[in-house]
């Protein structure tokens, strides 16, 4: 039977960054997914196939991917 190794990567850079700067993204990026390394943000789509295409493309392994819901308020994501 083959297993499974799940990555796991610490990501408070990336929850702190977006903490920092939610008023920016909400403001930007709502309806898109996008990807934070460290404190920067590197891709946004609201296509996630391209986004996926993307962040292959610039050797990213392990993304952290997020989805800015368009409507804020009514969303249960938190960051």
């Amino acid at each position: 039977m083959e297993t499974t190794t799940i990555a796991k990567v610490p990501r408070e850079r990336e929850l702190d960054w977006m903490e920092r700067n939610r008023e920016f993204l909400e403001a930007n990026y709502k309806g898109n997914w996008i990807v934070v390394e460290g404190e920067e943000l590197v891709a946004a789509s609201s296509d996630f196939s391209k986004l996926l295409s993307e962040i292959k493309s610039k050797g990213i392994i392990i993304p952290f991917i997020v989805y800015i819901p368009e409507n804020i308020e009514g969303s249960t994501v938190n960051f």
